[in-house]
């Protein structure tokens, strides 16, 4: 038994290595899955920019 061909397969089926499967996809589910990922980009852009005024404010502080 290889457990390591048998995690890539795993992995490659749930989506992880290729990536999402979209072709089935209507324009409705296309529009809503380009919102989700703007959403988490800008998300992404926020806890970022959080994350540096905090860490500028403890720097500051001292």
């Amino acid at each position: 038994m290889n457990r390591h061909k048998d995690k890539e397969q795993i992995l490659k089926y749930s989506g992880v290595l290729t990536g999402m499967n979209t072709d089935k996809f209507d324009k409705h589910a296309k529009a809503n899955l380009a919102f989700y990922e703007g959403f988490m980009n800008f998300s992404k852009y926020t806890v970022i920019a959080i994350v540096i005024t905090l860490a500028l404010m403890a720097y500051f502080l001292v």
